[in-house]
């Protein structure tokens, strides 16, 4: 069967055009392999036009013909009838009559030229995303209330004409003696008993302010692993305690979370409702079994649907947290074997929780990709068709990455803003 001249989807504005885009034609034109070429249009030829394998055959076919004026060519209902036979020899030496000759054909009727197809418009760019805004501050810790301090002792009144009397309650002075000669000096008052000591503030900030953007592998197995990237709110302070290999945690946001700072720091993963107000994670059997100091981060969660190492699905979901608690902002995507494309990709709806809004063909985030083939142990190598492709209909937040059917192992990076 012969071949059709392809890549048409791959020629276009700004993509490397590779050498077997052009040596198709080549070897269409030049004979070297069978292509069957389709013309819309007229066809000239400058020198012979041949056709040395042309079949023949006088039923249900009609005669070619050339103007020698134009060079073009026609066909008509019927080719000129064969001249008749000779009439046989008469007797006596007269002739026969002529055979009369056949009637000619009708000229057939030229055909219309096509009308050649009108270019496609060129694509718009995507619009630049905006740029996250900066998380808030904690807030600092209340300084604890000083002690009450303690009464003053009462001061002992002036003796009269002599002996000073005993020293008076703290306020007005006692009146003076009359003159004369000065009595002894009366005796001190006691001293007031001391004010007790007032009691500590609450701890204010933390001495590290953990980093809200958070990478954690979201998904990984024998042909494939997936790499998130996100930033949420961070939950600090929480009482924790942990019994073998569970991990409660006082305080409920999320589905899936990222944990710091309690037995092991940095962990991923699902959590377990306790109650209304508590969730278990599990961690590993080591270290500390209580603390008041654990943090968390709300997290993605992501599926691969994946058949020794060919991705076809992957479906990122947001965590049920507080309303804009967590943002995706990248994937890292590795696939041992990758055969399928587009590689389609199902991103979580919405400004304040999510990917993007992703409602509508306006409201399309579109994504930074990149990727490299990652066969052997040599050099890695590029996937130069890599794309991104959206539905501009419905399903706005599907998004497809085309160009990825390398049938090797392969690394693809999306980043959204």
């Amino acid at each position: 069967m012969a071949k059709v001249l392809n890549y048409e989807a791959q020629i276009l504005q700004g993509n490397i055009i590779q050498s077997w885009h052009v040596s198709q034609s080549v070897d269409a034109f030049t004979g070297a392999d069978d292509y069957d070429i389709t013309i819309s249009g007229s066809l000239v030829v400058t020198g012979s036009f041949k056709n040395p394998t042309i079949s023949e055959d006088t039923v249900g076919y009609q005669t070619v013909m050339v103007d020698t004026a134009s060079g073009e060519f026609f066909f008509t209902g019927s080719y000129g009838g064969p001249s008749g036979s000779s009439g046989t020899s008469g007797t006596s030496g007269t002739s026969g009559t002529t055979g009369t000759s056949g009637t000619s054909g009708a000229d057939g009727i030229n055909g219309a030229n096509g009308t050649s197809g009108v270019d496609g418009t060129s694509g718009t760019s995507g619009t630049s995303g905006t740029s996250g805004t900066t998380g808030i501050d904690g807030t600092s810790g209340t300084s604890g209330t000083s002690g009450t301090s303690g009464t003053s002792g009462t001061t002992g009144t002036s003796g009269t004409t002599g002996t000073s009397g005993t020293s008076g309650v703290d306020g007005s002075v006692g009146a003076s003696g009359t003159s004369g000669t000065s009595g002894t000096a009366g005796t001190s008052g006691t001293s007031g008993a001391a004010g007790t000591s007032g009691t500590s503030g609450a701890d204010g900030d933390i001495d590290v302010l953990f980093n809200s953007s958070i990478r954690y592998v979201a998904s990984t197995g024998s042909g494939h692993r997936l790499e998130l990237t996100s930033t949420g709110d961070t939950f600090v302070n929480k009482t924790w305690s942990r019994s073998s290999t569970t991990l409660s945690i006082t305080s409920t946001n999320g589905d899936y979370v990222l944990v710091r700072n309690a037995n092991e720091d940095y962990v991923y993963g699902a959590i377990t409702i306790i109650s209304t107000d508590e969730f278990s994670i599990t961690v590993s059997d080591a270290g500390a079994t209580s603390g008041t100091r654990a943090f968390y981060i709300p997290a993605f969660k992501g599926t691969v649907t994946e058949s020794g190492g060919d991705i076809s699905g992957i479906e990122i979901d947001a965590p049920r947290a507080l309303s804009g608690s967590c943002q995706l902002h990248g994937m890292l995507i590795y696939a041992d074997d990758q055969q399928t494309s587009p590689l389609e990709i199902t991103l979580p709806t919405g400004p304040q929780e999510g990917a993007g809004t992703l409602t509508s063909k306006q409201s399309i985030n579109v994504v930074q990709l990149s990727g490299i083939s990652a066969a052997g142990t040599g050099n890695s190598g590029n996937l130069t068709t890599l794309n991104q492709q959206w539905n501009l209909g419905s399903s706005y937040n599907v998004l497809k990455i085309t160009g990825v059917d390398n049938f090797t192992p392969i690394i693809v990076k999306a980043q959204l803003f």
